[in-house]
């Protein structure tokens, strides 16, 4: 930072003027360059190090982006106060404010065009006293403008000029006031300063009225600021039109209707003449809200608010007609005296919620009242609460009204002269609710499929009735454009979309008081698209049952009946479209249908497919061989329900069913006979339900056996001996063998390859020994050993 020294005459950005003219004497030159912002506080250049606390006093900040310097505090400056030497800088009043400067220096120099605005008082001292001194503010710029918008300005110098605006050839410096206040004046009279001087461009005000002197307004405004004899005006006044309403005490002006208290509790709008009341409001001494005269002002209470006077006043003092609306809760509390006091006019309250004295512990003396005259009171649609030591709600002359509303307390109260009555006494606490009309029949929920065309019908009680359905897919109530929105039957074709939906009826009174009936729910069911199909599997499998399903949030249950009623499924699937059913025999006929509801809950039930489970054969019959005589079994294993066998034999002729012992079990019996050899066995399992499942072949095999053992033989030589066996067996061969003593020998005698052998006897074959050897499909067998005796 630098600090402007007080040692010479100095040019600040070209030209520094200070007083009435004259050049800044006793400071250092500083270059156009200097300042970031050409801008200097006290001789202190604002840059971005110091823009949030030029001063580190908290008094002044200042906003790049905007343009805006503001001030909010108390000041006594060494040199000018604030110097700008940028155009259109706005000097922004946060709070109550005081500047001064001394001798030679002006408290605000301008060498550009600037407006001053806010909702603080901005109070200026020029002290010198000298003949160089100093004004309040200077305009340097031969064709700048000072605007004072929304804002309150004091301006006083001890011996110099309050508002100065240098003037060259061709230069029109202007000032402009809007919405303001601005007091100008010079306070010493030993030097013919005058308040204002230079302003040849002329003064212009608007939203505001010069009040000091009135009689030279023409003058004023062409920046003449003296009498027609040229004597100098040592006082100007300018004050911002006030409107005939005072908050708190406040009188309400175009400065400051937008806040009037600053709080943001209360704005005016002269345009609608609306009083909008959006926060809390307390006075001891003054009325809170006094309507002096804006006839036809909307008191629009935006929020719940609480108007409190703890003297002997009013909350609210009406001597003009006054509308009361709103959303908000309007709480007024008179804590003494009367909570709304209407004056010979009309007070109406309208769609509102008004609260006049309630439970202020000991009564004040009315809740709303009228004067004598023509006070009048018209409630319509709206909650009004009022108590009084005097009576709650009374002496309105000119009449009280209620339209749509009713008395609730108290009970059995009646309207009479004005007032409203509790038996023979005016009552002292009453409350007045909205009477909206009676539903009698409410609409009712429907379910229907996708397509349909839903009628919901209201009825309510009463004449001159008016409709308006609304709908909610959640939470938030929206107005119907299907058919028939505006009367008692609403037409809404069903959509997957809208299940769910909720449908409610606003009926509206012919004074605006509404009742709103319950909520009916459109529940669309879904539409079954695809069905699911019987199956046929075998055990060990997985059946799968699937049904497809139109609908907004679906969901799925799927059920089954094993013939004793159906019950929910708790298998892999059973909440989604897919079932799967793990295929076991006892499964074998049961059904699966599907239940499919809408996110309503709305539901429709699949037709019922059937699991159908088929014989399988887990163990097949296995081949046998056995000796004649003996039994071979042939078993099969199968899975089913209700299983029934029926064995066949194949001896080469085809299949035929088998009336052997155990043919229609699950083994098979059959007696072993050489004739039997080879032949095949089978079984065909069939099931409960019908289907059936055959084994594969099984074969008997007949083992080889000898029957009968060849016998010893005596015979003479030259005869001819016989040997025989008898064997059972499957393609059998002989092989005869001999044995003379020295082993066992093939013999090649004729028919040793046959079941006889035929042996010429000689001597030397007296006492040989003869065997067979017989070799069946899969085994063989030796014959006992019969011997030759030679006679």
């Amino acid at each position: 930072m630098k600090k402007w020294m007080k040692t010479a005459a100095a040019v600040l950005f070209g030209a520094v003027l200070c007083g009435a003219g004259a050049a800044l004497s006793g400071a250092a030159s500083v270059s156009a360059q200097a300042a970031s912002y050409g801008i200097i506080i006290d001789g202190v250049e604002v840059t971005d190090q110091n823009k949030s606390d030029i001063l580190g006093r908290g008094v002044f900040s200042y906003d790049p982006a905007t343009d805006t310097l503001d001030v909010h505090g108390v000041y006594n400056s060494t040199y000018a106060c604030i110097a700008v030497y940028k155009p259109d800088v706005t000097i922004y009043v946060s709070a109550e404010s005081i500047l001064s400067s001394p001798d030679y220096y002006s408290v605000i120099q301008l060498n550009q065009s600037a407006t001053i605005t806010g909702p603080g008082k901005l109070t200026l001292h020029q002290t010198g006293t000298t003949i160089n001194s100093g004004s309040c503010v200077h305009m340097g710029n031969r064709s700048g403008e000072l605007t004072l918008r929304n804002a309150e300005v004091y301006a006083d110098s001890a011996d110099g000029t309050a508002l100065f605006a240098s003037t060259y050839e061709n230069s029109e410096p202007k000032l402009t006031l809007i919405n303001s206040d601005l007091t100008a004046e010079v306070l010493e009279t030993t030097m013919a300063h005058r308040a204002m001087e230079g302003f040849i461009g002329g003064v212009t005000w608007e939203g505001c009225s010069l009040t000091t002197p009135t009689e030279y307004a023409d003058r004023i405004a062409q920046g003449y600021c003296s009498d027609t004899a040229g004597q100098g005006l040592r006082k100007v006044v300018f004050k911002a039109d006030p409107y005939a309403l005072t908050i708190a005490g406040k009188q309400v002006t175009t400065r400051n209707c937008a806040d009037v208290l600053g709080d943001g509790a209360f704005s005016y709008d002269n345009n609608s003449k609306t009083l909008t009341v959006n926060g809390d409001a307390y006075s001891a001494s003054h009325n809170v809200i006094n309507n002096d005269g804006i006839k036809g002002l909307t008191v629009y209470v935006a929020r719940d608010s609480v108007l409190t006077q703890s003297g002997n006043r009013m909350a609210l003092y009406l001597y003009a007609d006054t509308v009361i609306t709103g959303p908000g809760r309007l709480k007024l509390m008179a804590l003494r005296d009367i909570g709304i006091y209407v004056v010979n006019c009309k007070l109406t309250i309208k769609d509102a919620t008004v609260e006049a004295n309630p439970n202020v512990g000991s009564k004040a003396d009315y809740g709303i009242t009228g004067d004598s005259g023509k006070s009048a009171l018209v409630i319509t649609n709206s909650t009004v609460i009022a108590a009084g030591s005097n009576g709650g709600i009374c002496d309105f002359t000119g009449g009280l009204t209620l339209n749509g509303v009713s008395v609730r307390t108290p009970a059995g109260g009646t309207v009479r002269n004005g007032s409203i009555w509790d038996g023979s006494e005016v009552a002292e606490d009453v409350t007045v609710e909205p009477c909206g009309p009676v539903i009698t029949t409410q609409p009712k929920t429907v379910t229907v499929s996708a397509g349909a065309t839903v009628n919901f019908t209201v009825a309510a009680a009463g004449t001159g009735l008016s409709y308006r359905w609304q709908y909610a897919t959640g939470s938030v109530w929206r107005n119907s454009s299907q058919p028939g929105c505006n009367s008692a039957t609403i037409q809404v074709e069903a959509t997957a979309a809208r299940d769910g939906q909720k449908y409610r009826c606003i009926v509206t009174g012919p004074y605006g008081a509404r009742t709103v009936s319950s909520a009916a729910v459109l529940k669309v069911k879904p539409a079954i698209t695809g069905r699911p199909q019987n199956i046929t599997a075998k055990v060990g499998e997985t059946a799968k049952f699937t049904v497809t399903a139109s609908g907004s949030n679906l969901t799925y249950q799927w059920q089954y009946n094993n013939g004793n009623g159906w019950r929910n499924s708790s298998l892999a699937g059973s909440d989604t479209a897919t079932l799967r059913v793990p295929v076991v025999a006892y499964r074998d006929g049961q059904q699966y249908c599907c239940i499919v509801k809408s996110g309503s809950g709305a539901s429709v039930t699949s037709t019922a497919a059937t699991l159908t489970v088929k014989p399988a054969i887990t163990v097949q019959p296995k081949s046998v061989t056995e000796a004649v005589g003996e039994t071979a079994k042939f078993t099969v294993t199968a899975t089913g329900s209700g299983l029934r066998y029926q064995w066949q034999y194949n001896n080469g002729s085809g299949w035929a069913n088998s009336s052997q012992s155990g043919c229609r079990t699950a083994t098979l019996r059959v007696p072993v006979t050489a004739a039997r050899d080879g032949q095949k066995y089978r079984c065909i399992v069939t099931a409960a339900n019908g289907l059936t499942v055959t084994s594969s072949a099984a074969v008997l095999s007949v083992k080889t056996a000898i029957l009968t053992q060849p016998q010893n033989v005596t015979a003479a030589v030259g005869e001819t001996a016989k040997f025989t066996v008898t064997a059972s067996g499957t393609d059998l061969t002989y092989q005869w063998q001999y044995n003379n003593g020295s082993g066992w020998n093939n013999s090649t005698q004729s028919g040793c390859h046959t079941a006889t052998l035929r042996v010429p006897v000689t001597a030397a074959r007296d006492g040989q020994k003869y065997r067979c050897v017989i070799i069946g499909e899969s085994d063989s067998l030796v014959s006992a050993a019969a011997t030759l005796t030679v006679r």
